[in-house]
């Protein structure tokens, strides 16, 4: 095993670029099946990769090795080895499968050869936490209460590990990724194609070096020889509609430089051209839904059919809605698109007063100044940005009409839900002491899930022994509504 490690490590100092690399998963927490991507520059007489100490599968005579992970809930260990004639090769990853999921992604950089020194560093989550990083060992704090952060940073030549970290409660995650920044001679680029999605099979490739190179690539596993001795080469393919993946490499007398990138083609080509993602007076909408080619369109408002054609590259539709926030979904083949847009009323002049994205509401809740039942009509009518309704809970003075139309009308993330009452999370997330100070839920809610049997052992223990505190207090009510109803 020693003689192992040791070639292994030879190999990466003596041509680093030839890493067998862990592209899927990476460092952090899933929620569901895991796609298994593990690739090479070149082929290796055979790939293997391990789960938890176990050997799961592998492919011989290949560059990548692709497939679905199914694990337990928990924490887990991939470690991929790779070996041919020239070496060694392996790479290893440790993430989580857990239910519940911050959603942290290390959007940019990626695991790549970067030439320029300045590196945009983007991350993202599904739901507000507090999120840090370290930058080759030190740390750095990035935003408190967030979902997105975004900073340049400028560093030095070499090898560079980054690792992004997110905290909400008790709940942490972490992803990692290394990435290089080189002084490159070559300057490799690949103009075209991006990593998007293409509404036509044909595909115009462009890659462009700083000198001259020798320059081939493949596409799906499928070697081609570009040029010899050139900066620049073009040329129109036609491939498959589905998912594809270019390498490129570029290689002179001292050394080469390559890039992967993966993009799809949907020769739909799908777009909603009414109504846009804006704010609307009139309730009267046109639908105007196109494709580039033939095919059956569907939409969909508020996640209900509201029509379609067959065989057609242009729909067009009215519809009458009502007041407040709408969604419409188009689909044509397997392209799909959303929109969201919003029907204001014209004659209310009191919608001034709740601010811009209904920002002003939890002040006047907290103040007096709107009555429960308005409240609940705009609440209806209406779909709020999550922080809104988060920060109308922690007013404490909400009005069961307001809270009916939160849990009817309000679709929240689970986490958000979970902080603002509890139906739809309290069967999700985990439980403390301090559950039922911290949601200052109305009793007769509480009262009325231990009645259904929403919550057992532990958790019904807490909720039940917090109100009958209350009761003897001379705070709460009576208790009769569960006692004796859940065991």
């Amino acid at each position: 095993m020693k003689r192992i490690i040791l070639l292994f490590v030879s190999v990466l100092i003596v041509s680093g670029a030839l890493a067998l690399k862990i592209d899927s998963p990476a460092s952090r927490t899933y929620t569901g099946n895991i796609s298994l991507d593990i690739s090479h520059p070149a082929k290796l007489n055979k790939i293997i990769y391990i789960v938890d100490g176990i050997e799961k599968g592998s492919c011989a005579n290949c560059s990548e090795l692709k497939g679905t992970l199914s694990l337990a809930e928990g924490s887990h260990t991939l470690i991929a080895y790779g070996y041919s004639g020239t070496g060694f090769y392996s790479d290893k990853v440790e993430f989580k499968v857990s239910s519940e999921s911050l959603g942290l992604k290390i959007e940019s950089p990626q695991s790549k050869v970067y030439a320029a020194r300045s590196i945009e560093l983007i991350f993202s989550t599904d739901q507000k936490s507090n999120m840090t990083y370290k930058l080759d060992g030190k740390s750095y704090s990035a935003c408190k209460e967030c979902m997105y952060f975004a900073e340049n940073v400028t560093l030095a030549y070499g090898d560079h590990t980054l690792e992004a970290k997110a905290a909400r409660g008790a709940e942490t995650e972490t992803e990692t990724v290394r990435f290089q920044v080189k002084r490159t001679d070559i300057g490799l680029q690949v103009i075209n194609p991006a990593e998007k999605e293409y509404g036509s099979r044909y595909i115009n490739l462009e890659f462009k070096t700083a000198k001259k190179a020798n320059i081939t690539y493949d596409i799906d596993g499928r070697d081609y020889d570009a040029c010899e001795n050139c900066r620049s080469f073009r040329k129109k393919i036609m491939l498959s509609e589905g998912d594809h993946t270019l390498k490129v490499w570029a290689a002179d007398g001292d050394g080469f430089e390559y890039i992967t990138l993966k993009f799809s083609i949907n020769e739909s080509g799908l777009s909603i051209v009414s109504p846009e993602a804006k704010d609307y007076s009139s309730k009267e909408i046109k639908i105007d839904i196109r494709t580039d080619d033939r095919s059956d369109i569907d939409f969909w408002i508020d996640a209900k059919r509201d029509g379609g054609c067959e065989d057609c590259q242009r729909l067009i539709d009215n519809v009458t809605l009502d007041y407040g926030w709408h969604t419409l979904t188009a689909k044509a083949g397997k392209e799909k698109k959303t929109v969201r847009f919003r029907i204001l009323r014209d004659e209310d002049d009191n919608y001034s007063r709740y601010g811009p994205a209904f920002a002003n509401l939890p002040k006047l809740l907290e103040d007096g100044d709107i009555t429960d039942s308005e409240l609940a009509k705009i609440l209806r009518q209406n779909r709020m940005p999550p922080g809104i309704v988060n920060n109308l809970i922690k007013t404490g003075k909400l009005g069961d009409e307001s809270i009916d139309a939160i849990l009817s009308y309000q679709f929240n993330p689970p986490g958000i839900m979970m902080k603002l009452w509890g139906w739809m999370g309290l069967r999700q997330l985990g439980y403390s002491e301090q559950i039922y100070d911290m949601y200052n839920v109305n009793d007769t809610h509480w009262e009325k899930m231990l009645q259904r049997g929403d919550l057992s052992g532990q958790k019904a223990k807490i909720i039940k022994e917090k109100l009958a505190e209350k009761v003897k207090q001379g705070k709460g009510n009576s208790g009769k509504s569960w006692r004796g109803g859940h065991k």
